[in-house]
Parts: C-alpha cells; structure tokens; sequence
C-alpha cells in the first residue's frame, strides 16, 4: 500500500496466494479493482507471467539491474516438467523462492494493462 502512494501507481499487481491474501484483499478494497490486480500463483499464471516477463527481456523492452542477488533470482528460475505432464517454475537456489523475479514479472503484469477509471467509458 505504500508504494501506491509514495509511487503514485496508477496499477499494481499483488501476489494474492496464500500470505498475500490479506495483503492483496486490503489494498483491492482500498484502491479498487480497477488499480489492483490480484493474482493467484497457480501453474498457468506462473507460465503466462514468466512468458510476458522473458518476452520482454528478450525484446530489450526491460534490463536486468547489475545487482548480484537480483541477477541470482532471474537465473535461478527453471521451467520444468512433471511426469504428468504439468509446467513449473521453480528456483534452483537454496533459500530462493525468486522473489525478485516473481516481482518484476508482477511489475510487468501491472504495466501491460492500463488503470481503468471507475466511472468513465470510452466508446
């Protein structure tokens, strides 16, 4: 919530899985719908968002800082196969769950979708 402030974010997406719950339920009644994106990490929305996220990269639309630990997460993260046939991503760094790479993809997710104004419609 002090980002949306301090930031004058016009979107952000918050991770609503599990511990995220609270959070991004507070901030959705606080802001609305139109400014917060809650998304559930599932298999499916972890694909689509380290898809956009790589895409972007790949397109030189968005740098990686030359900051080691969050150089580290974005390397860490492996896409693999279960022997069901589902899609994972994981971090293959102990201790990392690639936070700073799940922020960015977020960051990314936010930006592709521009805030709506609750009241206000374009034909």
């Amino acid at each position: 919530e002090f980002y949306m402030v301090k930031l004058n974010a016009a979107r952000v997406a918050i991770d609503a899985t599990g511990m995220g719950e609270m959070p991004a339920e507070v901030a959705t009644d606080r802001w609305g719908e139109h400014r917060v994106d809650s998304v559930k990490f599932t298999a499916g929305s972890k694909a689509t968002l380290a898809g956009t996220l790589r895409l972007k990269i790949e397109d030189k639309l968005m740098r990686i800082p030359p900051v080691e630990r969050i150089r580290q997460d974005f390397h860490c993260i492996r896409k693999t196969t279960t022997a069901t046939g589902n899609t994972r991503f994981d971090g293959q760094i102990a201790g990392s769950h690639a936070d700073r790479f799940w922020a960015a993809a977020l960051g990314v997710e936010a930006a592709n979708e521009p805030a709506a104004v609750p009241g206000v419609y374009v034909l």
